[in-house]
């Protein structure tokens, strides 16, 4: 039978990202992993992920992926265990949509934490879009985005991480 799990996470704040905003974005990110089962206890040490927040994204990193919020390493001892966010990235889609900052940071917070915890792979609906849109941070907004039925039952169901 599926069982309600719960997760420690830690936000390396590097970004020196505004506590309201940081955890307005917690907030996010908790009603999405709560609509399929997990609760996220919010950690400064002792963790199982850490999400990374960082300023800008290195030249390496620009060069695999100009758009993107978030990555996620796919080698190494912290596979499953670490992933980014680049803040100069969530600022300008925020700007961009004319969005609160939060919300943003909340999906793509979201958004890779479901890298480390399903999979590499994008859907087509949800949180786990490859390309998130206004439409959808209007959805974390209303607590309306979330992982599809799938990526839910997956979650309650797998020991990882």
């Amino acid at each position: 039978a599926a069982q309600h799990r719960t997760l420690q996470i830690c936000v390396r704040n590097d970004a020196r990202v505004a506590d309201d905003t940081l955890d307005e974005a917690r907030r996010v990110v908790s009603g999405i992993y709560s609509q399929a089962g997990l609760t996220l206890l919010w950690c400064s040490d002792d963790c199982t992920v850490t999400i990374a927040l960082r300023p800008r994204a290195s030249d390496d990193t620009t060069r695999r992926a100009k758009d993107a919020m978030g990555y996620t390493p796919g080698g190494g001892e912290e596979r499953g265990r670490l992933a980014f966010v680049l803040i100069n990235r969530v600022n300008e889609i925020a700007d961009g949509y004319s969005t609160a900052r939060a919300l943003v940071l909340g999906a793509a917070i979201a958004h890779e934490l479901g890298h480390l915890l399903i999979s590499t792979e994008h859907t087509n609906t949800g949180i786990m879009k490859a390309y998130l849109n206004q439409s959808d941070f209007r959805k974390a907004r209303n607590g309306e985005l979330h992982l599809t039925a799938e990526q839910a039952r997956h979650i309650r169901n797998s020991s990882a991480p």
